[in-house]
């Protein structure tokens, strides 16, 4: 069987993807022609609490991702022979919309 798109997700709540199990997604990945890999980043985290985030340096409201945990995501993730070279979507609040 060929896949014809491979779609890796990397999210500390992988559970909110679920609904990629349904309708016509759901039909392309049981067909073969999807493939969506959802990864939790807590996998690449080397603590006991699986620690992903931090306080922002200087103070402020909110938190601040780990680099480190993403890197060894992303360097896993690549080395994957079987996949194409892939094209790296980071959704965040202030960017445009993905259309």
């Amino acid at each position: 069987m060929v896949v014809d798109v491979y779609i890796d997700i990397v999210s500390i709540f992988p559970d909110y993807f679920a609904p990629l199990d349904q309708a016509l997604i759901g039909k392309a990945r049981e067909g073969g022609t999807l493939s969506i890999d959802i990864y939790d980043l807590r996998r690449w985290t080397g603590d006991l609490h699986r620690t992903v985030d931090d306080t922002p340096y200087g103070g402020g409201g909110g938190m601040v991702m780990l680099p480190q945990p993403w890197g060894e995501a992303l360097d896993d993730l690549r080395s994957d022979p079987n996949k194409p070279e892939p094209r790296l979507v980071v959704p965040t609040p202030s960017g445009k919309p993905f259309t």
